[in-house]
């Protein structure tokens, strides 16, 4: 996992032991969890030489393990929570009652650099390659861009589904009646979940 019990990849494990053992037992897998980069899980794992045998990543890492015939599936985020957003950007509410341009600044930013990934592939595979330094063939992100179940957004999916299973495994103590009662107005056209 990228960090223990608080990286996405470690909620979606814990949901995933909620749904299995029930609400109580949402952490029981957490002390066989221990942190690391996705790159270095995915070094560690196909070596076959680490003191791992299972790493819960991202892309493009998570189609690099997949490339190996002895590495296969065991749990993955649409299972779990059916289309969802990957990640989520968060401020204040001081921050955005205070600064409401800067904030529809990155609101429009967001916007379009999911335009612009949708539009321009090979250019956005350019800029990850520069920006990331990964060492990964420009083939895996030309896969991940264009895998229909990856999708470039500022639509939040499955928000209402993580923020329910925040409140059941007590980690928040409001529950949210709706997606809207997560995000700012700025985002409710969207058809969000």
């Amino acid at each position: 996992m990228p960090a223990v019990k608080v990286a996405a990849q470690s909620v979606l494990l814990q949901m995933a032991a909620a749904k299995e053992w029930g609400d109580s037992h949402y952490d029981q897998l957490d002390p066989l969890t221990v942190a690391m980069s996705p790159a270095d899980a995915t070094a560690g794992l196909l070596s076959g030489g680490g003191t791992f045998n299972s790493a819960f990543t991202i892309p493009p890492f998570q189609e690099m393990q997949l490339s190996d015939p002895a590495v296969h599936t065991i749990l993955n985020s649409r299972e779990l929570l059916g289309p969802s957003t990957a990640s989520y950007a968060w401020t204040s509410k001081r921050f955005h009652d205070a600064n409401p341009k800067t904030y529809l600044a990155v609101i429009n930013a967001l916007k379009e650099a999911s335009a612009f990934i949708t539009s321009h592939p090979r250019e956005t595979i350019a800029y990850y390659l520069e920006d990331t330094r990964v060492k990964v063939d420009s083939d895996v992100i030309a896969r991940v861009l264009s895998d229909p179940a990856n999708a470039y957004s500022v639509t939040p999916l499955a928000s209402a589904k993580w923020a329910d299973f925040m409140v059941r495994s007590g980690r928040s103590k409001v529950a949210a009646a709706s997606w809207k009662d997560l995000f700012w107005p700025e985002i409710h056209d969207l058809p969000g979940s």
